[in-house]
């Protein structure tokens, strides 16, 4: 949950293109499980990837996916 923050999410959109704002239900913490925030890219591909990320001690993979809204 540490890392469940706006600056997290910025760091992981600046792997795609340019951040624009996470949504609210992220931004309150209301689910855990998934987060989601919008991006502006120029690319017609889609985004689907994961990373691993290293918390502390603790290694997560974060799978990405892109929700065309």
């Amino acid at each position: 949950v540490q890392a469940w923050t706006y600056s997290f999410f910025k760091l992981l959109a600046s792997l795609y293109k340019q951040f624009m704002y996470v949504k609210v239900v992220t931004e309150k913490k209301e689910r855990l499980d998934v987060s989601r925030f919008v991006i502006r890219t120029n690319s017609l591909d889609l985004i689907n990837y994961s990373v691993r990320v290293r918390i502390n001690e603790d290694l997560f993979v974060i799978i990405s996916k892109l929700f065309i809204m």
